[in-house]
C-alpha cells in the first residue's frame, strides 16, 4: 500500500530521461506492460504524466525507472543534467539508434569513465596520452607496422598462441598507456566503441558475445580509433562518407598489426587465386591461423582487387556480423565479470582499497563481488596472464 501514494516530480526531467534512454514512448509502455501487466498504464497515461497533467503514483515510477534505469531521485533535480549521449555524440547520425538496453549501457560506461578519472587520480597515476594522433592520410599498413613493433607483438608466435591469450596480451599492453578495455554484451549489431575526450581516461568497450579472432580485429580496430583521436562506435550500418574513410583506416590498420606482408606472399594473396582464397573453409583457415575474423580478410581482399564491390557486399549479406552464443547464458558469473573487466581497473580498484581511499562495500561494487574470496580470484587471474 506504500508504494500507491503520488509523486510530484518534473514533466520534463522525466521526459528527459526515457528521451535519452533510447525508448519510445510507445515502447516503453509495451515494455511496462510486458513485465508488470498493468491495463491502465497505456500511451495516455504516461503522455498526460508528461505533459503535467496529472502527477504518477510512486509504484509507476518505479516501474518507469526498471526501464530507463536513472534511480528515482534523478526525477527530482531541479533541472536535466549536461551529459553527453554517446550513441549521438556528433550528432551526425540522423535517426540512428541502438536498442534501448544497449543505450543504457554506453550510458553507465561513459559514467564509469568520471569513476575511473577519480579513482587514477588517488593513486597519482597520468592518462596524459603518450601515442601520436595520426590521420586518415597516414597509410595504416605503415602504422600498424610501427604499433605493432611499439606493442612487441613481432615476439609472439601469433599461429602458436591461443586466441583468448592473444587478446589478453594486446589487452593488457594496450592497458600500460592507461587505456582501459571492458567487455560487455553489446546486442547483434555493435562490434565495439570507445570512448574519448571530456578529459576523462580512454575506455575501449568491446561486445563479449563475439569470437574470439572476432574480438581481437575489435579491440584493434576501436584501438585504430584511439589512435585517430575518433570517439566512434563500430556498427554495420554507418555509412557516412566521413565514417567509411575512418572505418576503412581503423579496419587495415588493425589488420596489418597481426598479418604481415610475406605472410600474404606465403598464403598466395593474388587475384588469380580468388576462388580458392574466397571461400567459407579458407577464410576459417586463415581466420585460425592468423588470430583476425573473417571479415578482416574479406576487407583485405577487397583492397587487394582479389574481390570486388559486389563480391564483398554478397559476403556481408551471407554472413551478416551476428553473436556466437547469448553471452555464457546459465554460465559461471565470476568467471564471466572476471572476463569482462579491464585488468587495469581491478588492480586499480584494489590498490585504492589498499590505500584506504574506498570502502570494502565500494570495492565490491566496483568489481561486481560480494566477498573477499572473489577479489582474491580476481587479483589471482592477473597474475596467472
Amino acid at each position: 500500500m506504500g508504494s500507491t501514494f503520488r509523486v510530484s516530480v518534473k514533466p520534463e526531467l522525466l521526459s528527459f530521461a526515457i528521451k535519452r534512454s533510447g525508448y519510445s514512448i510507445e515502447g516503453l509502455v509495451k515494455r511496462i506492460n510486458e513485465r508488470f501487466r498493468v491495463k491502465y498504464f497505456d500511451t495516455n497515461y504516461l503522455k498526460e504524466v508528461l505533459e503535467g497533467k496529472i502527477s504518477p503514483q510512486y509504484s509507476d515510477l518505479k516501474k518507469i525507472d526498471t526501464f530507463i534505469r536513472r534511480d528515482i531521485p534523478f526525477y527530482f533535480l531541479e533541472e536535466p543534467p549536461d551529459e553527453k549521449i554517446f550513441i549521438n555524440f556528433r550528432k551526425k547520425h540522423g535517426e540512428y539508434s541502438l536498442d534501448p538496453d544497449i543505450e543504457i549501457t554506453l550510458r553507465e560506461y561513459e559514467y564509469l569513465r568520471e569513476e575511473i578519472k577519480q579513482l587514477i587520480k588517488d593513486e597519482n597515476i597520468s592518462y596524459v596520452r603518450d601515442f601520436p594522433i595520426y590521420c586518415v592520410k597516414d597509410d595504416p599498413s605503415k602504422i600498424g607496422f610501427e604499433i605493432r613493433k611499439r606493442l612487441k607483438i613481432n615476439d609472439i608466435d601469433i599461429k602458436a598462441i591461443d586466441s583468448k591469450d592473444l587478446f589478453e596480451y594486446l589487452r593488457g599492453e594496450i592497458e600500460r598507456h592507461t587505456i582501459f578495455v571492458f567487455k560487455d554484451h553489446l546486442g547483434y549489431v555493435l562490434r565495439g566503441c570507445i570512448f574519448l575526450n571530456d578529459d576523462l581516461p580512454a575506455l575501449i568497450l568491446i561486445n563479449s558475445t563475439d569470437d574470439k579472432n572476432a574480438e581481437i580485429f575489435s579491440l584493434l580496430h576501436e584501438f585504430g580509433h584511439y589512435l585517430l583521436n575518433n570517439e566512434g562506435i563500430d556498427a554495420e550500418d554507418i555509412n557516412l562518407e566521413e565514417d567509411r574513410d575512418v572505418e576503412s583506416w581503423c579496419n587495415s590498420f588493425a589488420y596489418h598489426v597481426l598479418m604481415r606482408e610475406e605472410n600474404e606472399i606465403k598464403e598466395g594473396f593474388y587475384k588469380e587465386n580468388k576462388d580458392e582464397l574466397f571461400t567459407p573453409v579458407r577464410l576459417r583457415e586463415l581466420s585460425d591461423k592468423y588470430k583476425l575474423s573473417k571479415y578482416a580478410f574479406v576487407f583485405r581482399f577487397l583492397n587487394l582487387g582479389i574481390i570486388d564491390f559486389g563480391e564483398y557486399h554478397a559476403f556481408l549479406n551471407r554472413f551478416p556480423y551476428k553473436q556466437k552464443t547469448e553471452d555464457n547464458a546459465g554460465g559461471n558469473y565470476y568467471y564471466t565479470n572476471r572476463d569482462r573487466l579491464s585488468r587495469k581497473f581491478i588492480s586499480i580498484v584494489y590498490e585504492n582499497y589498499q590505500d584506504k581511499n574506498i570502502s570494502l562495500h565500494e570495492t565490491y561494487e566496483y568489481l561486481g563481488v560480494r566477498d573477499n574470496s572473489r577479489i582474491n580470484q580476481l587479483l589471482e587471474a592477473l597474475k596467472s596472464e
